[in-house]
């Protein structure tokens, strides 16, 4: 199963898309977008036609927004909070607790377990 890491800028998204489970190093398929209205919705069909299922965001301020609702509906998505933005031993995010980050071996368990998740 394959997974997708967005990066969510103000003027670019940086998007990753790695397939777990497999042995050695991972394969990465790297692109950015642009955040014009226009051009939010080409994430989701590269997204979509490279068979990912489970998308993590890390966005601060408002610039995610429009693009989670872009994604919603197509993908199980993640809200991951920047390590540079969390307190030292954990924060809130709505109603769920955020843990310690985890480093990551097998990108898909790894997304599952390890990006302090926020599901919205």
């Amino acid at each position: 199963m394959k997974a997708a890491g967005i990066d969510v800028h103000k003027s670019m998204l940086a998007v990753v898309v790695t397939e777990g489970g497999g042995e050695g190093e991972p394969d990465f398929e790297r692109r950015k977008f642009g955040t014009v209205a226009s051009q939010l919705r080409e994430p989701a069909d590269w997204l979509a036609a490279a068979g990912v299922r489970e998308v993590v965001m890390e966005s601060t301020a408002q610039y995610g927004k429009p693009v989670w609702h872009q994604l919603e509906g197509h993908f199980r998505l993640y809200l991951a909070q920047a390590q540079s933005n969390r307190s030292p031993r954990f924060r809130r995010c709505g109603r769920f607790s955020i843990g310690p980050r985890v480093p990551l071996h097998d990108p898909l368990t790894s997304l599952r377990q390890a990006v302090e998740v926020c599901t919205v």
